[in-house]
């Protein structure tokens, strides 16, 4: 009953109404007070607001790339910053400013990674094993490191107090770490798909991992003399071991399902340890107002379970009294059915577009010869340019696509040429310097190019060090309103490589080179292998999940709807209960 009791107030402080003076409080801790047993509800206001803002960001990411900075960083932080306000909030004294573990959580987020990424740079182990223990070290290191530094400066030795601060610390990088993990996998790969997938499940883990981990080491720092105590080498020594497992789905030898129960059990007890340190300092801070409200929770059940707030006291006329407890039952009901629709819109969006929208899946492609390889990488298409044009003079300039002019010398010049099918070939003329030079027996001066001797004129008969040859410079393909340059494929016979480059060059007189523009956006990998075929790697996006993700996001739409409808007729009879 007292648990059941103590869960039903949790609930209601969280939803109901909150006056501007409960606003005020908030902001303004800092200043000491009485200790007492607070029950937080800004964090509630926190997540809901942030979840929308983070689904109208990823919704209008098609609208404007540069979202993407935004989506990054809204995704990332997110979760971490609630989890902040509600430590802050379910901490008994009012001596910690909520600004200053915001403040922690990205200048500790900063500090750490710095700090994280300077040690990475000493070392490297290819081995999955110790480069997943590496990993755990620098880490938690880091972290620690941070959090020693940060409680020197700000001077708390309050066990909640040291709590919160290392975990705002960890918090802030993860939330950088998030960062980065959707910005590669999201803005680096292309799809938002990855990146909000990625950024959602390690934002929501962050509390039962970093945050908790970090947060533990503070709360151990708390001890007196901490360096001469048993508690921060065992808890950094417990982060360290779990940091080690939670990452085992990373490795080849458990990857997938294998890793997955590791990385659950390495949670859950994070989990467990966090809940041990809040209840214990919880106690050692409240006991005296527990005790005194557990006395106060049964009376409060009697008058419909909650209590009388924002001006409802008893009165001698009950009818008036019921009513204002009617009102404030609508009130809380409606600020319920308003988060519900919130959280189901925001998902009935974020469902198909960034979770079930489907999985990307590599597959590898094998031709046995270069016309059905390129094909497909250049998406149907023929492209033939003609690679040994000759400049086409024209008496004026104008009919050229462009041209540069530089100290009175015709320096570079771009031919534009119409194909039959309305795509346009550009080619660039310039001079190249080419300085390998030589003389003959007979006298004659040639120079080397592309692995062929071109005769050169004497310079007042002597070798010239170097000549300036106008010459085909680059070739670019117009099509269907963009413009792509064509990469080459060498084959080195022996072996084979992938080289992409504009220049026309071949490196070797024993490579054969294959010339492609790249118009197939799918292709990821072009090779020739060693026994001549060519291997044509595709990322190919199945929506394997296209049903589930259909009725996901219409379950949750419909539940939008439905909370609300609901919503509106609450804030109806709350209107009627006025106006009687």
């Amino acid at each position: 009953m007292r648990f059941k009791n103590a869960l039903k107030k949790f609930a209601y402080e969280t939803f109901r109404p909150h006056s501007k003076e409960e606003y005020a409080e908030l902001f303004s801790r800092g200043h000491g007070g009485d200790e007492k047993t607070p029950y937080p509800w800004f964090y509630a206001r926190v997540f809901l607001i942030s979840l929308l803002l983070f689904t109208v960001l990823c919704v209008a990411y098609d609208a404007s790339k540069i979202n993407f900075l935004m989506v990054a960083s809204v995704g990332a932080f997110f979760a971490d910053i609630t989890f902040i306000v509600l430590l802050v909030e379910i901490y008994p004294k009012r001596d910690l400013p909520l600004l200053l573990p915001v403040l922690v959580l990205f200048a500790g987020g900063i500090f750490s990674s710095a700090i994280i990424y300077i040690l990475y740079s000493t070392a490297d182990f290819s081995a999955p094993f110790a480069d997943q223990a590496w990993t755990a070290f620098v880490e938690e290191t880091g972290k620690a490191v941070t959090t020693i530094i940060i409680l020197l400066i700000v001077k708390k030795r309050n066990p909640f107090a040291c709590f919160i601060i290392g975990a705002a610390v960890g918090g802030g990088y993860s939330a950088f770490e998030n960062m980065w993990f959707m910005y590669t996998r999201g803005f680096g790969w292309g799809e938002l798909s990855w990146a909000i997938e990625t950024g959602l499940w390690r934002a929501l883990g962050t509390p039962f991992s970093h945050a908790a981990w970090a947060g533990a080491f503070g709360w151990a720092l708390s001890f007196k003399k901490p360096w001469k105590s048993w508690q921060p080498y065992a808890v950094y020594a417990f982060n360290y071991t779990m940091h080690f497992f939670v990452n085992f789905p990373l490795m080849s030898q458990f990857a997938e399902w294998k890793g997955y129960p590791i990385s659950a059990v390495t949670g859950v007890l994070s989990i467990i340890l966090i809940i041990v340190i809040i209840v214990r300092c919880r106690r050692s801070l409240v006991v005296p107002c527990v005790q005194a409200e557990q006395t106060v929770l049964p009376q409060l059940s009697q008058a419909y379970g909650y209590p009388k707030i924002n001006g409802y006291y008893m009165d001698d006329v009950q009818a008036e009294y019921v009513a204002g407890m009617r009102e404030i039952r609508y009130r809380f009901i409606a600020n319920v059915l308003a988060a519900a629709a919130i959280f189901c819109f925001s998902f009935s969006l974020l469902g198909p577009t960034c979770v079930f929208g489907g999985y990307d899946e590599y597959k590898a492609y094998y031709y046995n010869d270069w016309p059905h390889a390129l094909y497909v990488i250049q998406d149907g298409y023929e492209f033939e340019p003609d690679y040994e044009r000759e400049y086409e003079v024209f008496d004026d300039l104008s009919k050229n696509f462009s041209y540069t002019w530089t100290n009175g010398e015709l320096i570079s010049v771009t031919q534009r040429v119409e194909e039959a099918d309305g795509y346009y070939y550009r080619y660039t003329y310039g001079y190249t310097t080419y300085y390998s030079t030589f003389e003959d027996e007979n006298g004659d001066f040639f120079v080397r190019i592309k692995g062929e001797d071109v005769p050169i004129e004497s310079e007042d008969g002597e070798l010239p060090e170097s000549v300036r040859i106008w010459e085909l410079k680059a070739v670019a393909l117009e099509f269907d309103g963009y413009l792509y340059y064509p990469r080459t494929l060498y084959d080195y016979g022996s072996y084979s490589y992938t080289f992409y480059s504009a220049d026309n060059s071949v490196p070797s007189e024993e490579a054969t080179a294959y010339r492609y523009f790249l118009i197939n956006q799918s292709v990821t990998f072009i090779d020739v292998r060693e026994d001549g075929t060519f291997e044509v790697d595709l990322l190919d996006s199945i929506p394997v999940r296209m049903t589930e993700s259909v009725i996901f996001s219409a379950v949750f739409f419909a539940a939008f709807a439905g909370c609300g409808i609901a919503y509106f007729v609450y804030k109806f009879k709350i209107r009627r209960l006025k106006n009687a």
